[in-house]
Order: C-alpha cells, then sequence, then structure tokens
C-alpha cells in the first residue's frame, strides 16, 4: 500500500502539473492537494495505484469467499434446483464455442 501521503498546498500559478507529476515520481510518494486548508484530492503514482486495485480486488474476494463460508454454514439453508436459479435456459443444451479461447 502507500507508505506516506505528503501534505501540500495548492501550487502557486507558476508551478506546473509538470513539476509535481515528478516530484512525486522522484519519491514514489502519494500527494495531498489542499484547498483551503482542506483535502481535496489525493494524486499517486500509476503503480500505486495499479497496486491499490490490486488489493482491492483481493479483499473483494475474501468478502465474497467469507460471504459463502457464512452463508453455507448456516442450518436452515435453502438449496435450488438449476432450473430454479435460471430458468427455462437451464433446460436448453448448451452451445459450446471452440474458438472462445476457453479451450
Amino acid at each position: 500500500m502507500i507508505s506516506h501521503l505528503h501534505k501540500l498546498p495548492a501550487p502557486p500559478q507558476k508551478k506546473s502539473l509538470k513539476n509535481i507529476i515528478n516530484k512525486i515520481k522522484q519519491n514514489s510518494a502519494s500527494v495531498y492537494i489542499l484547498s483551503n486548508s482542506k483535502k481535496e484530492m489525493v494524486v499517486i503514482d500509476m503503480d500505486s495505484y495499479e497496486k491499490l486495485l490490486s488489493e482491492l480486488d483481493e479483499l473483494e474476494e475474501k468478502i465474497f469467499d467469507i460471504e459463502v463460508i457464512k452463508r453455507l454454514s448456516k442450518e436452515n439453508r435453502d438449496f435450488h434446483c438449476d432450473y430454479e436459479v435460471r430458468g427455462e435456459i437451464a433446460n436448453q443444451r448448451p452451445v459450446i464455442d471452440e474458438n472462445d479461447g476457453w479451450h
């Protein structure tokens, strides 16, 4: 995850966005953008952003797994057949596309 978030005041007109981007890249840091001393945004480098998305995906998977375990551990759980869940399509023969990239 992101190790440090640095607070920077809103840049003066002379500073360009490029200078801020370079500072973030050089320090492998993230920056709060402030407006009237209030945090408005966070700017992070792309690697950190992609890592955050990956970690979020992993956490969502863990939450899903926990929910499945929780539901399956209930004493009075209901089971449904394929037809009850998917309806008439459950009675149709599946169409297999040999060129769909799944083989």
